[in-house]
């Protein structure tokens, strides 16, 4: 059951409304194994004021403190490196609030060895600085001046500018299942709430949650969010193999009039065997993924890239008939990576176009025998 709205809009900036939450045991069996945090860093976090949790979208409510909600739901589940790249996207639609520098800056430094420790240390360090202003006399300064002790050289660190948020997100992003899989952390009502909120902010990096709610993957409640929202990308391929899946479930009944009102807006023969490469699914990225050949096991290509690209038979096969085809442009780093290690071992040749290492300053070009392995791991950030 929805909540009743509120009377009147809580002031999240009074010190006497902060409230004070245990650590969820999600966030220590997240965190606990690359992050060593004190009790008394722990509890200062948690007390980062905020709504107990996100409720669904009212209506005079600013869609920003909403999503702004959705990134501290995902801080308190133990999910930093999803709430980092919600609290980014916020910050790159141009708000600027105490909540949202401190919101940001905590995550990037709970995200602290996964993987990497010093980038996201910078990362903090420019979104402190940036937040200054805005923080000065809050609630959230407290928070943000524990942080800052961890942070030596803050004072000669420039603030965040506008132009480098598109470069953190990136940063952030690891692969594309980083909200679909933190989405899976949190209860059915959260997931549902998340896929509402994110969903219509319009922003393509939302893409994989929609298309893994349509799938069904959070249940039903999540499908019927996510066919409401999902209008902006309607013509992308990789849209259309998610409405596809979901045509074909068994339980697709449970998802109507919802499902069958999306499909009625797509052009006529969309759901048909294709007679040319299907167009490439679509990523925020910089680097295209071009199958050159499929070697002899084309039914093991064809498994390795349904599961990896979230495609349908239909498609799969139609890059297997047309190679050489394009079958990702604008994939993350470790997806691309993943893919061409994945296809290599069966014979299949692979070119990753636009392709970098996290070092370089221009892009090489990656593929069969280019000798992406011989980078150690860590470089692929």
């Amino acid at each position: 059951m929805r909540p009743a709205p509120p009377t009147q809009e809580k002031n999240h900036f009074a010190v006497s409304k902060i409230e004070t939450y245990p650590t969820p045991n999600i966030l220590r069996a997240s965190l606990g194994r690359n992050v060593k945090t004190s009790p008394e860093r722990t509890n200062s976090l948690d007390s980062i004021p905020s709504s107990e949790q996100i409720s669904p979208p009212m209506s005079g409510i600013d869609p920003n403190q909403f999503a702004l909600r959705i990134g501290m739901t995902l801080f308190k589940a133990g999910q930093p490196l999803a709430a980092a790249l919600v609290y980014a996207e916020i910050a790159g639609s141009g708000i600027s609030t105490a909540e949202l520098w401190c919101g940001l800056g905590s995550s990037l430094m709970k995200c602290r060895g996964m993987l990497v420790r010093k980038p996201f240390e910078v990362w903090a360090a420019k979104v402190f600085r940036r937040g200054e202003s805005a923080l000065k006399g809050t609630p959230y300064a407290a928070v943000v001046d524990n942080w800052r002790a961890e942070l030596p050289e803050i004072s000669k660190t420039q603030p965040l500018q506008d132009a480098e948020i598109p470069v953190m997100i990136g940063f952030l992003l690891v692969n594309e299942a980083v909200l679909p899989e933190a989405a899976g952390a949190l209860g059915p009502e959260d997931v549902m709430t998340l896929v509402m909120g994110l969903g219509d902010r319009k922003n393509p990096l939302y893409v994989p949650l929609l298309r893994a709610a349509i799938e069904g993957k959070f249940g039903h409640g999540s499908t019927r969010s996510a066919l409401k929202r999902i209008g902006p990308f309607l013509d992308r391929a990789d849209m259309q193999a998610s409405l596809l899946i979901a045509s074909q479930s068994p339980t697709r009944e449970e998802v109507e009039p919802y499902l069958g009102a999306t499909l009625g807006r797509l052009p006529a023969g969309w759901d048909q065997p294709r007679t040319s490469a299907c167009p490439p699914y679509q990523g925020i990225g910089k680097i295209d993924i071009e199958l050159l050949t499929v070697g002899a096991d084309k039914a093991g290509v064809s498994a390795i890239l349904g599961e990896r690209l979230g495609a349908p038979a239909r498609d799969v096969s139609s890059w297997i008939a047309h190679a050489p085809c394009i079958v990702k442009r604008g994939a993350m780093r470790d997806d691309a990576l993943r893919l061409l290690s994945a296809l290599e071992p069966l014979g299949a040749t692979v070119k990753l176009h636009g392709f970098t290492y996290s070092h370089e300053a221009s892009p090489s070009e990656a593929g069969s025998g280019a000798g992406a392995e011989k980078k150690p791991w860590w470089k692929f950030w």
